[in-house]
């Protein structure tokens, strides 16, 4: 690149952070230069990824009564909650970019914000196919998508991410759920607040990111204005994003039963029934190892101890390599736990459907946030 755009519409409404870079894509040509499009939300909203559909993933009522806007963007990934403790920025390029290895892409467009991280004591790295990691924890996503002749990739810097909000506003199956959706974000979730004290201003992480920008690329980076045609298609946009969504037809939630928390991590929730009653799972997996899992349902009536124990010593078990179902049985002979109805089988069963749905979210295609 020998030089790049930089179009920073600062502190703006909802709908004008998603509009900005969306319209700004909408009118790139082959030949222009690369664009950085820069943008903080002045207040909270809700954004789903380009296939969702809204009223299937998220809480429409409670986003009313709360007053966060629910938009749909052009770009892949799951729904994410949005406010002004995240910086955007989302690189415009010619879509003839995008390689068959995106992650690779990624990794690369990354690097500055990854050095910028380092300048404020955050030692961040990519993790493909879509997350910023640090300290062990998910610290930002990378989101992609075309929109007309350009590659959209877009990601942010996080000083403060409301978990609860979060959790609230996702479609969730139980209140149960919700709580353990939370539990799941603030466990593997990570932010500037939450590693470094005092917390350096997004504005001061801006500079720093043009700065590695510049040098990533050993590009001229230029601070720029809007154009007339960029302007007309911003707003048209914006005015989009205020009408009505149109239904996503056959619409299903991103991650059947569940939703996704970090790359190849699901919260998934199901029910299974059987002689015996009704079983119903909690299941946080990653990368097919369950790593927290609740049991309960009317079928459930053995010892809260014993089943607590079950689901805990079922805790590192792999639900892909087809031993799964022999591993319950050992741990029921094991705990001594009997349930009128219900044996092995069954919790593995039941298991396996709430995995099922996070293994359809694998095999539908990574996706990133914003």
């Amino acid at each position: 690149m020998d030089a790049i755009r930089v179009v920073d519409c600062g502190v703006a409404p909802p709908a004008r952070c998603e509009a900005q870079y969306h319209g700004l894509s909408a009118v790139w040509r082959p030949g222009d230069r690369p664009i950085v499009a820069l943008a903080r939300p002045s207040a909270p909203y809700l954004c789903v990824g380009a296939s969702q559909d809204p009223a299937v993933e998220l809480d429409l009522p409670l986003c009313r009564a709360r007053g966060w806007p629910v938009f749909r963007r052009a770009l892949g990934g799951g729904a994410i909650y949005l406010d002004g403790g995240q910086q955007f920025f989302h690189f415009i390029l010619p879509r003839r970019a995008m390689p068959r290895d995106p992650p690779a892409l990624y990794a690369r467009l990354m690097s500055p914000a990854l050095a910028a991280f380092g300048d404020f004591g955050v030692a961040a790295s990519f993790a493909p196919p879509g997350d910023l990691r640090a300290a062990g924890r998910k610290i930002g996503g990378v989101t992609a998508g075309i929109v007309g002749e350009a590659l959209v990739v877009g990601s942010s810097f996080i000083a403060t991410f409301d978990t609860a909000a979060m959790a609230d506003a996702i479609a969730a199956p139980s209140p149960a759920f919700r709580a353990g959706l939370r539990k799941a974000l603030d466990d593997n979730m990570t932010t500037l607040s939450r590693l470094l004290d005092p917390v350096p201003a997004l504005d001061a992480v801006k500079v720093a990111f043009l700065r590695h920008l510049q040098t990533a690329y050993d590009a001229v980076v230029e601070p720029s204005t809007t154009t007339a045609p960029e302007d007309d298609a911003i707003a048209a946009y914006e005015a989009r994003l205020s009408d009505a969504m149109p239904e996503v037809e056959h619409a299903r939630r991103l991650t059947p039963g569940g939703v996704r928390v970090t790359a190849g991590r699901h919260l998934t929730e199901a029910e299974h029934r059987c002689a015996g009653g009704l079983i119903r799972v909690r299941l946080l997996e990653h990368d097919g190892r369950i790593e927290e899992l609740t049991l309960g349902g009317d079928a459930a009536r053995a010892p809260e101890d014993r089943l607590a124990a079950l689901a805990t010593a079922l805790v590192g078990c792999r639900l892909d390599d087809g031993g799964f179902g022999a591993a319950v049985e050992r741990e029921l002979d094991r705990l001594d736990v009997t349930i009128d109805g219900v044996d092995g089988r069954d919790v593995a069963r039941a298991v396996e459907a709430a995995y099922a749905g996070a293994r359809r979210r694998r095999l539908g295609g990574a996706g990133g946030g914003q």
